[in-house]
C-alpha cells in the first residue's frame, strides 16, 4: 500500500472541546493527521493537557508515550510464534518526541517511510488522538479522570536474528493487565511492567497490509482507547444451550468501532490499514448468518445497528444510550444482553423515537446462534478467520471434552444422498498466522433439523451428538469427516465443530459435499 506525502496544508485545529481550558502545561503545536495518511495533508493542531514535554517526552493527563525504537541496547528475547521459536531483542524503550528551539514540535513530520520503526511522529500522533478522545468521554459522557496517564508504545518491533532484520508487530491492542503472562509467553520478557497500555505497531511482515503504521490511523488510535474505557469487561465466553456463547468479545469490538466512527464522524474503520477491507459500519450484518465466531467480525453485526440508531436519534443521545448501556455490561454480556440493555437504554433517552427495527434489521432481537451452511475458503493471508475457542479460555464443563464453536450449523440433504463429507483446515497455536499446527478439532454430529442441545448437569458438558473425529491429511492442517447411514436418514443434518486443543482454533476453509456413490469404507454411519 503506497501512501506519498503530499505538500502539507496548514489548518489550525485546537480540538478544544468543553472542559478543555484548565491546562497543566502550555499547549504546544504540532502536525498530525487529521484521520490518516491517505488523505496526505497534515494539519497544525495544538497538544493540551501536557505535563511535561521537551526533553523528557510526551506525558500528560490521559497518555504517557514511550518509543520502542529499533535503537540497540533492547533486552534479548525468545520470540514465540506458534511451533516456531526465533531469537532475537526487543527494541528499547525511550522518547524521541523532543521540543525544538521555538518550544513547539512542529519540526516533527511523518518520516519518508511508515515502517521507519524510530520516527517520534507517531509519539505525536497518538499523544494527540488519545487526549482527543479521552476528553470526549469525559466532557460528552461524564467518564471519570484517570488516575494517572495511560502507557501508550508505538512502534512494537523486534530484531529476528535468523531474518538479520527488524520485525514490526502488525497489529494495534489494548493490553490490561491481566495480558501480562499472555504477552510474556510471547516476547519472554516484562514488555508492561504491571501496567495497562495501549500498544501500536507497524507491518513489514504480512503483504496483505502494506508498509503501514497502525499508530497513524486515528479510527484505530479511538478503538483501541475504546477497548481501555471498556477495559475487563466483555472478554469471557458462557456455556449455554447451544453450546459456547463468546459475543461478549464481539460486543468489544464493536463499541470500539463505534465510538472510533462516531468520534470521527465517519462510519469506516482502518482504511488505512485494511484498505478495501477496512470495517465499513453501513453495510448490512445480521445474526446468525453473518456470525462466524471471530469477534471484530460478527462485532460489525452490532456496530452496524449502532451507527445507524446514530443517524436516527443523532450523536449526542446516541453516544449516551451505548455510554449508559456499557456501564452495566460484565466479563460475560453477550450479543444478546448488550442489544436488551441498548434498546432499554434507548427507550429511556428517547422513548418518541422507536429504534428496535434497526436492531431487528440486523437479527439481533431474538438471535440464535443456528444457521444453514455456507461453503467458505479464505483467502491466503486473510485477516479475521473465524475461529473455534480453545479450551485453555473456555468455561470448565469444556475442559475436559472440548470447546464448541458458537456457531451451529445445519445442511439440507439431497434426496439421494448416500455420503456427506465435511473438510475443513484450521490450524492453533499461531501468531498473527504464523508457526501455527494442525489443530485437533472434530465434528459433532447429530440427524435432523434440531439445534444439538448441550448440558451441564454434574459440572461437565454433555450433548445430544456424536463426537467424529476428524482424519487427517498427512502434512496438511486438512480434516475431513465422512458421514452415511443413519446419519443421512431425516432429511437435515446438524453439525458443530468441538476444539479439543487449548489454542484457539482458526478456520481457513469449512466446505460440505454430499455424493450418491456408495460411501468410502472408512465412514461414520450414526448407528
Amino acid at each position: 500500500m503506497s501512501n506519498s506525502k503530499s505538500s502539507v496544508v496548514v489548518v489550525l485545529l485546537t480540538l478544544c472541546l468543553p472542559g478543555c481550558g484548565a491546562q497543566d502545561d502550555p499547549p504546544v503545536d504540532a502536525w498530525v493527521y487529521p484521520l490518516d495518511p491517505l488523505g496526505g495533508e497534515l494539519s497544525q493542531v495544538t497538544l493540551r493537557h501536557l505535563d511535561h514535554h521537551g526533553e523528557e517526552g510526551l506525558i500528560g493527563r490521559y497518555a504517557s508515550v514511550w518509543n520502542c525504537a529499533s535503537d540497540e541496547g533492547g533486552e534479548k528475547v525468545q520470540l514465540t510464534l506458534g511451533g516456531l521459536k526465533l531469537s532475537g531483542r526487543m527494541c528499547r524503550m525511550t522518547r524521541r518526541a523532543s521540543a525544538g528551539p521555538d518550544g513547539s514540535l512542529l519540526h516533527i513530520t511523518p518520516p519518508d517511510s511508515d515502517t521507519d520503526g524510530a520516527d517520534a511522529f507517531a509519539e505525536v500522533m497518538v499523544y494527540h488522538h488519545i487526549t482527543t478522545i479521552a476528553q470526549r468521554f469525559r466532557t460528552r459522557l461524564g467518564a471519570p479522570e484517570p488516575e494517572q496517564p495511560l502507557k501508550v508504545i508505538v512502534n512494537m518491533q523486534g530484531y529476528a536474528d535468523m531474518l538479520g532484520r527488524w520485525v514490526g508487530v502488525p497489529n494495534a491492542a489494548y493490553a490490561p493487565p491481566s495480558a501480562q503472562q499472555e504477552l510474556r509467553q510471547l516476547v519472554d520478557i516484562d514488555v508492561l511492567q504491571g501496567e495497562e497500555a495501549i500498544l501500536f505497531g507497524y507491518n513489514n511482515m504480512l503483504p496483505q497490509l502494506g508498509q503501514v503504521d497502525f499508530a497513524y490511523d486515528a479510527s484505530i488510535i479511538y478503538h483501541e482507547y475504546t477497548h481501555s474505557m471498556v477495559g475487563e469487561r466483555l472478554l469471557d465466553p458462557v456455556e449455554d444451550a447451544l453450546g459456547l456463547d463468546n459475543t461478549s468479545r464481539a460486543v468489544n469490538e464493536a463499541l470500539a468501532d463505534y465510538f472510533a466512527t462516531s468520534t470521527l464522524g465517519t462510519p469506516r474503520v482502518a482504511s488505512y490499514i485494511l484498505g478495501d477491507g477496512a470495517r465499513d459500519l453501513t453495510q448490512l450484518r445480521r445474526c446468525p448468518d453473518d456470525l462466524v465466531g471471530e469477534s471484530h467480525r460478527d462485532g460489525q453485526i452490532l456496530s452496524g445497528a449502532l451507527w445507524s440508531m446514530r443517524e436516527r436519534l443523532g450523536v449526542d443521545v446516541a453516544d449516551r444510550v451505548v455510554w449508559n448501556a456499557l456501564q452495566t455490561f460484565d466479563r460475560k454480556s453477550t450479543l444478546s444482553d448488550a442489544t436488551q440493555a441498548i434498546l432499554a437504554e434507548a427507550q429511556r433517552q428517547a422513548p418518541q423515537i422507536p429504534v428496535q427495527d434497526i436492531f431487528e434489521a440486523h437479527g439481533l432481537v431474538g438471535c440464535v446462534r443456528f444457521k444453514e451452511h455456507r461453503d467458505f475458503s479464505a483467502d491466503a493471508g486473510a485477516l479475521y478467520q473465524p475461529e473455534v475457542p480453545g479450551t485453555l479460555t473456555a468455561p470448565a464443563p469444556f475442559k475436559e471434552v472440548g470447546a464448541p464453536a458458537p456457531v451451529q450449523q445445519w445442511v439440507t440433504l439431497d434426496r439421494n444422498a448416500r455420503a456427506l463429507t465435511i473438510k475443513y483446515a484450521a490450524i492453533s497455536g499461531t501468531v498473527l498466522g504464523i508457526g501455527g499446527a494442525a489443530a485437533d478439532v472434530a465434528v459433532a454430529v447429530r440427524p435432523g433439523d434440531r439445534p444439538i442441545h448441550h448440558d451441564y448437569r454434574g459440572g461437565k458438558a454433555t450433548m445430544d451428538a456424536t463426537v467424529v473425529p476428524g482424519a487427517s491429511q498427512p502434512g496438511s492442517s486438512v480434516r475431513q469427516v465422512v458421514l452415511a447411514g443413519r446419519c443421512l436418514s431425516q432429511g437435515h443434518l446438524v453439525f458443530q465443530l468441538v476444539n479439543h486443543g487449548e489454542p484457539a482454533a482458526l478456520l481457513s476453509s469449512l466446505r460440505v459435499t454430499q455424493s450418491d456413490e456408495p460411501p468410502p469404507a472408512a465412514v461414520f454411519r450414526c448407528d
